[in-house]
């Protein structure tokens, strides 16, 4: 494992040693932080007997992508467009299994379509909630 991964692991513990500080709206975040660590810690032991590690982090980025949505959507960012949340759902969906079944053999490669199509709005998201906030 590469030592910038074991840094995940103190966010993990100051997260659980602060969670009850933590508000709400954070808790997809923290759903992420700790499905990350336990990749982490999944792909480590894969990679050490010998496997690939495609299966769990083709997984990981859809899940990644709809914890990053639920956050958005818990911050209120989606509440004047009813239909677009559910909209990227479906994109991300639909486009991770064309992805991993359709364009590529699941388990063998890693998706990168899905993650140019899932990171596009993820980014015009956050940009504007960052404008947004100022």
């Amino acid at each position: 494992m590469i030592m910038s991964s074991y840094s995940l692991f103190v966010s993990v513990v100051i997260s659980i040693i602060r969670f009850k500080k933590i508000g709400p709206v954070f808790y997809p975040i923290l759903s992420l932080l700790y499905l990350g660590a336990t990749n982490e810690l999944i792909t480590e032991i894969l990679l050490r007997n010998g496997y690939y590690n495609a299966i769990n982090s083709n997984i990981f980025t859809l899940i990644e992508a709809m914890l990053i949505l639920w956050y958005f959507k818990r911050s209120a960012i989606f509440s004047h467009i009813n239909q677009f949340y559910p909209f990227l759902i479906s994109l991300f969906v639909v486009t991770w299994v064309i992805d991993n079944f359709w364009i590529g053999k699941f388990g063998f490669y890693f998706n990168s379509y899905f993650n140019i199509v899932a990171g596009f709005p993820i980014v015009l998201i956050s940009l504007q909630w960052c404008v947004h906030l100022n």
